[in-house]
């Protein structure tokens, strides 16, 4: 049987600054693996009648993100990985390959990253047995937005940008109730394209201060591409927030799209500031 798992961007974010305030959580743990999110996901899968030849969903225990080197970035390239692979009845990949893919150059990234992954053992009928799963890597180079809609127009996709469970944007925009259908993943032939980007303005006296500070942003995408709102999920220095909410609320995106037309979606950036911020 096999089932998909949702794709897994490996981003690359603009450096930015900040330091010495208390911080709420590290900015290099934002890149790590959600293995929580993706066995949400499974669990939903196996009770809506998928890979239901297990007695229990598949549940991944451990997985690294992809390496993603620095000069592959920094030339622009990225892409997508679609990788099918079999786990064995001790839950370790016992073989992976590539079945589609925009760029020769980040399948081995892609594989390696798949073969070092273990779940717990999948359960059939009659004991443990082996079962299949296909992966979707996304690489997105610098370009945000527009680095996703490559992937789109190159493989197609569901893109989904969250990584928090659904829960964490549930309370977040608990106040806002039309937007919480904005959470469900539809079938987009166009994601947003950046049109028109601002950096934020932070305090000149901050920048001999050193150090990193990380904030991930949720905000509204309207059918004509303007920004309807935007809040602070987390962040390393909440006293910040506002500079970046305010510098996004005037970003211009050319608007998502449905085989229907343009659609109102809500979006997900993550900023990571350092000294080097000018």
């Amino acid at each position: 049987m096999t089932f998909r798992i949702p794709p897994i961007t490996a981003l690359s974010f603009a450096a930015a600054l900040l330091g010495s305030c208390q911080s709420r959580f590290e900015p290099q743990k934002l890149d790590a693996f959600d293995v929580g999110k993706t066995n949400s996901v499974l669990d939903h899968q196996h009770a809506s009648g998928q890979n239901k030849d297990l007695l229990k969903p598949l549940h991944l225990v451990s997985a690294e993100k992809p390496a993603y080197p620095a000069e592959l970035q920094d030339a622009g390239v990225g892409g997508a990985v679609e990788v099918f692979f079999t786990v064995g009845e001790t839950g370790k990949v016992e073989s992976a390959r590539v079945l589609k893919s925009s760029d020769r150059r980040l399948n081995t990234l892609a594989l390696d990253s798949v073969r070092k992954w273990k779940f717990q053992p999948p359960v059939g009928a009659n004991g443990p047995r082996k079962t299949d799963a296909t992966q979707r890597i996304l690489f997105t180079p610098g370009k945000g937005d527009n680095g996703l809609q490559d992937v789109v127009e190159g493989l197609g996709s569901h893109v989904t940008p969250f990584h928090y469970p659904k829960s964490r944007y549930q309370k977040l925009w608990a106040d806002k109730p039309a937007y919480l259908p904005l959470l469900e993943p539809r079938p987009l032939v166009k994601t947003p394209r950046t049109l028109k980007t601002l950096k934020p303005g932070f305090p000149t006296s901050l920048y001999s201060q050193g150090g990193k500070a990380a904030f991930d942003v949720s905000f509204v995408i309207s059918e004509d591409g303007s920004i309807e709102d935007v809040r602070t999920i987390e962040s390393t220095h909440p006293d910040f927030n506002s500079l970046v909410e305010r510098a996004v609320r005037d970003w211009k995106y050319e608007p998502a799209r449905t085989a229907k037309g343009p659609v109102k979606v809500l979006w997900e950036k993550r900023f990571v500031f350092s000294s080097s911020y000018r």
